[in-house]
């Protein structure tokens, strides 16, 4: 929390920047496709409460899916621009875990072992938890695990590499 001059307490403000590899998982009934995925995006962070312990924020987060279905030889690109919402709490500067709820619409490619390609609008929604610490003033390390909906019932277990700045001339 930052103090005015008069005494009044402020909430802490933040912009933490987000690089997330990791592992997706997607089940679409008659067939089931694992990969990889790639989280690249922005959250704008409000630290407040009595004791400055509460977080809440969301921003954009532009998120590429690459999955392949071993048993039909199928193959799914999917690309979504995201807005999150985040929500939760730790010790502000040091460490925190939140939920987090995410919606997003883009472009999906499917290519299938004969050669036929669809291209289609792609929609992706979900909801999980994450975390992360601070392993500097700048830098941070966590992991986020959502279960969701884009095709069919969607898994992601992703590593974060934050990157945090403050905002408006308060100090980290």
């Amino acid at each position: 929390m930052v103090t005015e001059p008069g005494g009044t307490m402020l909430p802490k403000k933040e912009w933490m920047l987000i690089v997330a590899p990791g592992f997706e998982y997607v089940d679409l009934g008659l067939a089931r496709a694992l990969g990889g995925g790639l989280r690249l995006g922005g959250h704008a962070i409000l630290w407040g409460g009595k004791r400055g312990n509460f977080l809440i924020g969301g921003g954009p987060v532009l998120q590429y899916t690459f999955l392949r279905d071993p048993e039909f030889d199928d193959s799914l690109h999917l690309a979504t621009l995201n807005a999150e919402m985040i929500i939760g709490g730790g010790m502000q500067q040091r460490w925190a875990v939140y939920g987090h709820l995410l919606t997003g619409l883009g472009y999906a490619r499917v290519i299938d072992a004969s050669g036929l390609t669809i291209n289609t609008v792609g929609i992706r929604a979900a909801a999980g938890v994450g975390a992360f610490g601070k392993i500097n003033k700048r830098f941070s390390l966590g992991a986020l695990v959502d279960v969701g909906w884009a095709a069919g019932v969607w898994v992601n277990a992703m590593v974060t590499a934050n990157i945090h700045f403050g905002r408006r001339g308060q100090k980290l």
